[in-house]
């Protein structure tokens, strides 16, 4: 997986709230092809969620992250919590822990069930960029 991927192509220029509006203009009886081109969205994108035949509206590629921002915000304020009372969590130990959230929730995760831990390279490095390495404003 990479980890510091950079967009190099314009795919999915058009922004989700853009295809909604293209779709309510579509069934309100204005031309696929007119509205496609009025809001810049492909027209077989376009019929493709006219169909709703598209699972996750706005993400392009295979890859799907493990937890949602709920579940994330929940392992970051254990780990934070963990901190303030003098347990800090090492990377095993949290890596452990996302496991374990993974298995008890029935999560689809690419974890190997071999180790019971999730990734180093890609969850956790991923994890430790987008929750755990911002500056927080308490004290």
């Amino acid at each position: 997986m990479v980890r510091n991927y950079q967009k190099k192509t314009k795919q999915q220029a058009w922004s989700v709230d853009d295809l909604n509006t293209a779709v309510a203009a579509v069934r309100n009886n204005e031309s696929v092809r007119g509205a496609a081109k009025k809001f810049g969205i492909p027209r077989a994108t376009l019929q493709r969620h006219l169909k709703n035949t598209v699972q996750t509206p706005g993400k392009l590629g295979r890859f799907r992250p493990v937890f949602d921002s709920v579940f994330e915000q929940e392992l970051t304020q254990h780990c934070l919590e963990m901190q303030k009372r003098f347990y800090g969590l090492s990377v095993k130990q949290c890596r452990k822990l996302a496991f374990d959230l993974a298995e008890k929730n029935q999560l689809r995760h690419p974890f190997p069930p071999s180790e019971k831990m999730a990734g180093v390279n890609d969850w956790m490095s991923r994890f430790l960029k987008l929750t755990l390495r911002e500056p927080s404003l308490q004290v």
